[in-house]
């Protein structure tokens, strides 16, 4: 069913006050909808953020301390996502979807070198 059916523009602007007030689209409706874009928008930093304090307690060794934590999505300024006294942790957080995936397989291999070649102590 169309949303504006034939006619002059006063039948189709009746049709679509008829529409939005029949499937409850209205200024609370816009309202609450910009409130979940807005969230929507930090969603990948607060998983990336969220994982990568979870994943503290299972990988720190005894005696290991975080010197830089980066908890959002990008470094922003950092060279990893975690660096300790022992070690440097770049993390990703891809969901794979087959097919041609170019873009995400060199920011791995790009991490991957990074990590490889960064001289540290």
């Amino acid at each position: 069913m169309p949303l504006l059916k034939a006619g002059s523009s006063e039948q189709k602007s009746e049709n679509a006050g008829e529409f939005c007030t029949s499937h409850a689209i209205d200024d609370g409706f816009m309202e609450s909808a910009l409130a979940v874009k807005r969230v929507v928008g930090h969603i990948n930093g607060m998983i990336h953020a969220a994982a990568i304090i979870q994943s503290l307690r299972g990988i720190l060794e005894k005696g290991e301390s975080d010197e830089s934590v980066s908890l959002g999505a990008g470094n922003t300024g950092r060279h990893f996502n975690l660096e300790t006294n022992r070690r440097i942790t770049e993390y990703k957080f891809i969901h794979w979807q087959g097919g041609s995936e170019t873009i995400r397989q060199n920011t791995i291999f790009k991490d991957f070198f990074e990590l490889a070649e960064y001289e540290t102590s």
